[in-house]
């Protein structure tokens, strides 16, 4: 028997192939029955059954740890793992649109979407002064205004350095967005762990966590476990005693990035952005790559291209306004639409420079290197503070990947 949470049972041979699945993110379940009418147990697997036509929702969901705090201490710069698994998601060329209340990181280059709901110092469930509040109370209405379809749960910091963990909370946490649609999909860590001397108490509290987790999934819930706990190096990938560094950070990405790769579908031909507001109340992409612009004051948008492609021109209200990327609208008294046109980059350009060009400089005394080749013509050699200059002037503007 094969079951599908959203369409019922799909099959009942042993293997079988279908085209008929409807759209989303479905849990897969598998049982087999022997010749006295036993059943094994169930076994499942999430898949995803998405198309390209619009983005797939992800709202990164927990603390500081979401929100990036570590070693870039300004607002418009911290990324944490959202900016590096953005930037993997796409140059895997998959759809997605970052979704969340929060915003951080807008200046980083290269841009990514910057959305998020990580608040700093919040718990799971408990307020905690004075940082205001626990994530299960707020995660409805986090949902109500922001929308979407995967939500990567990383909570429980906070709670273990008050020694107040409770599993229970974490439960809560995902009752509370069932209620909002079962149709979401929480990708859960075991949190990462920590340098303050409550690694073991962290690991026993996501040992509970993943235990209650799995009992829910069981019972259908559209949960997957991710081993954020597992992917750091903690004498070296720690900021402080609770937070990554950077390295860690990127880390982190990796394991979402993961789990995420194999439910996305790939879409090459996504050539769409991700429009985030700035500031104000936002706007809706519809379609791929325009945005309606609501009434209100001093919004700012920031378009961002999908890997391989740039802005060719954006069209604000079907008026040609050049190849801009941030486009800020004052006192708005009617609605605006934006319409990013993107065009394919260029085929990548090789650039080869050679010790012999004309652009190539030194100082000091330089020997050529009387070893074998492929060490000896084009090779040279020398010490105590000389240098070697290789002037890089590419024809076209864009990232290169540089190589010596």
């Amino acid at each position: 028997s094969w079951r599908s949470s959203r369409d019922g049972v799909i099959g009942t041979a042993a293997s079988f192939s279908t085209s008929a699945l409807s759209e989303g993110i479905h849990t897969i379940y598998f049982k087999v029955q022997d010749n006295n009418g036993v059943w094994s147990p169930e076994v499942h697997m999430i898949i995803g059954h998405l198309g390209c036509s619009v983005p797939v929702r992800i709202m990164p969901l927990g603390d500081s740890i979401t929100f990036g705090y570590g070693e870039i201490p300004s607002t418009d710069l911290i990324t944490g793992y959202r900016q590096p698994l953005y930037q993997a998601l796409i140059n895997a060329d998959h759809y997605v649109d970052f979704s969340g209340g929060i915003y951080a990181g807008q200046s980083v280059v290269p841009l990514f979407d910057f959305d998020h709901e990580g608040h700093g110092g919040w718990g799971a469930k408990r307020v905690r002064p004075p940082y205001g509040g626990g994530i299960a109370p707020y995660i409805q209405s986090f949902l109500a205004a922001n929308p979407s379809d995967i939500i990567l749960l990383h909570i429980g910091t906070n709670d273990i350095s008050d020694n107040a963990e409770n599993p229970a909370d974490v439960m809560e946490i995902l009752s509370n967005i069932d209620l909002v649609s079962q149709d979401i999909t929480v990708i859960l860590a075991r949190i990462i762990s920590r340098n303050d001397g409550k690694a073991l108490q962290t690991t026993q509290f996501n040992n509970a966590v993943e235990a209650a987790a799995r009992v829910r999934i069981a019972n259908g819930d559209k949960i997957i476990i991710v081993n954020q706990e597992g992917a750091l190096n903690y004498s070296v990938d720690m900021w402080d005693m609770l937070h990554p560094n950077n390295a860690g950070y990127g880390k982190m990405a990796n394991v979402w990035f993961d789990t995420l790769h194999g439910i996305l579908p790939v879409c090459p031909q996504a050539s769409a952005s991700i429009i985030s507001a700035i500031a104000g109340t936002g706007g809706t992409v519809s379609p791929a790559g325009a945005i309606t612009v609501p009434s209100g004051n001093n919004q700012t948008f920031m378009i961002i291209p999908n890997s391989g492609y740039h802005i060719s021109d954006v069209l604000v209200d079907n008026v040609s306004s050049g190849a801009i990327s941030t486009y800020t609208f004052e006192n708005v008294t009617a609605n605006h639409t934006i319409q990013a046109v993107f065009a394919p980059d260029a085929p990548p350009q090789e650039i080869i420079i050679d010790n012999r060009d004309a652009s190539v400089s030194y100082t000091g005394t330089w020997a050529i290197s009387g070893a074998s080749n492929p060490y000896a013509i084009d090779s040279v050699w020398s010490r105590d503070g000389t240098t070697y200059t290789w002037t890089f002037t590419p024809a076209v503007s864009g990232n290169y990947d540089l190589s010596m």
